[in-house]
């Protein structure tokens, strides 16, 4: 936008004069300055328009200040020959009045980012994301005006020296949390090995343990760890809620295979009580197909009739005694851990460091909170580009 301009105006007793016109942003005013009209007076004003600093302009024979307050261009009693030409001037001056009253508004939404900053002792996500929201809303305001580099500049050094404060107290921040996250840890894991070890002994009712094990997922969420420590002991954690879940099923699975090796211990002495009846029955059938004695027929046909009886009664119990053992071992299949689960199973117990995706509890979940923050301000950009002479800052 041009700053400024000459006009040709009539004024009182003054006909045909050269009026040169200065837009003084800063100040929010125009001067004007009227001259006779001279030939050589016209090579002058267009160098001084085009803000050659070796030319002076003489003194007018009439000097007028207008401001913001003014709804004209020109006073009332001065009659310009380039209507259009004023109207336009009057257009960028109304131009300019709204863009310094915008560069205002960002001048004290820039100080008051620096102030709140300067009050800070932690790195703030909030706080760079209302610098970086700052940024993107000035650089479309200074593409969209056509701002001077000047200006540009200006605002981007205040950003970036914003950014590089936010960089150092992220770092610190990083420092002590590292330094608080080794007592932190060691804090926790020392009531989850303490915990384990209830469970390995089996003298402590689950619900108890499993009320422990809440009571240590909270001050895993209450406790100032980096992301790697919290994680480790998440998959510990798990581990441990695992172990009790699973401890049921375990008691279950035990008290049912020895159900089942007792039970086949039974089938077995039936199995061979029921082989001596047959062998018996059998010699008293053949014996009785022998004999042609009443009284040795009466015998054999007696001792045939309670080995028959006493067979019936055992075949019926072994049936039940297959019948339950099937059930059993039914469902022992049923809840038998799959392959799946106990490879995860094993994962977890070797080492805590193998990035493996644990299977969460049903009664707490394990999910992160307060987690440190991932991304780096120390990559932040906010150069300015040679393309558009704006640039908007990069987070990484």
């Amino acid at each position: 936008m041009n700053l400024r301009y000459q006009i040709r105006c009539d004024l009182p007793n003054k006909e045909n004069s050269r009026v040169a016109v200065e837009f003084l942003a800063n100040d929010l005013k125009i001067n004007l300055f009227a001259y006779d009209h001279e030939d050589s007076l016209e090579d002058k004003l267009d160098q001084w328009i085009n803000l050659d600093s070796t030319v002076e302009l003489p003194t007018p024979f009439e000097e007028v200040v207008r401001d913001s307050q003014h709804e004209h261009l020109l006073p009332e009693h001065w009659k310009t020959r380039d209507v259009g030409k004023v109207r336009q001037i009057e257009l960028n001056w109304a131009t300019l009045l709204v863009r310094e009253r915008l560069l205002s508004v960002y001048n004290q939404e820039v100080e008051h980012l620096e102030s709140t900053l300067a009050q800070m002792d932690s790195f703030d996500r909030q706080h760079f994301e209302a610098c970086k929201a700052f940024w993107d809303k000035f650089f479309a305001f200074a593409r969209e005006n056509h701002l001077p580099r000047s200006i540009t500049d200006e605002f981007k050094a205040r950003i970036d020296v914003m950014f590089d404060v936010l960089k150092a107290l992220r770092k610190e921040d990083k420092r002590k949390l590292e330094i608080a996250s080794v007592e932190g840890k060691k804090n926790v894991l020392a009531k989850i090995e303490e915990a384990i070890a209830k469970i390995e002994e089996g003298k402590t009712q689950r619900n108890v343990l499993f009320n422990e094990l809440k009571d240590i997922h909270e001050l895993w969420k209450q406790e100032k760890l980096t992301k790697s420590d919290r994680n480790e002991l998440k998959a510990t954690l798990d581990a441990a809620f695992d172990k009790v879940k699973n401890s049921r099923r375990d008691e279950y699975m035990a008290r049912n295979s020895k159900r089942i090796d007792d039970l086949n211990r039974i089938v077995g002495g039936v199995a061979r009580a029921l082989e001596r009846l047959q062998r018996n029955a059998k010699y008293h059938q053949e014996a009785l197909e022998k004999t042609d004695q009443v009284f040795q027929m009466k015998l054999h046909q007696t001792k045939l009739g309670m080995l028959e009886e006493e067979i019936a009664g055992i075949v019926k119990k072994k049936a039940d005694i297959e019948k339950t053992l099937s059930k059993l071992k039914k469902q022992m299949a049923k809840n038998e851990p799959s392959p799946s689960s106990k490879e995860s199973s094993e994962n977890k117990g070797e080492g805590q460091d193998d990035k493996t995706k644990t299977k969460p509890t049903e009664s707490v979940s394990t999910k992160e909170s307060n987690s440190e923050p991932t991304e780096d301000v120390a990559s932040t950009n906010t150069s300015v580009q040679e393309s558009s002479d704006i640039s908007q800052p990069d987070e990484d």
